[in-house]
């Protein structure tokens, strides 16, 4: 069971601040639900909790900005915006 999925976002920065990365983190548990990892025919991802989609996009052409790594039981997904 994966029990946590964190995505790497934009900058960060504070104005005047030096950019930083930041991570978007979701955790699966019994109180809030657990994840649910989706990809459907046409080609899109989707990551959603319960009734509530909590993240989604297209695959098509991902291998050129998708980066999904394993760590332990949590999944780290990092993305290049061009």
């Amino acid at each position: 069971m994966l029990s946590g999925t964190g995505e790497l976002t934009g900058s960060g920065a504070e104005a005047g601040a030096a950019p930083s990365p930041t991570w978007k983190v979701f955790y699966s548990n019994e109180e809030s639900g657990y994840l649910v990892l989706t990809i459907v025919i046409s080609g899109h991802f989707f990551i959603s909790q319960g009734q509530t989609l909590l993240e989604g996009f297209s695959l098509i052409g991902s291998k050129n900005w998708l980066k999904i790594v394993r760590r332990v039981d949590c999944l780290l997904f990092g993305t290049t915006i061009k």
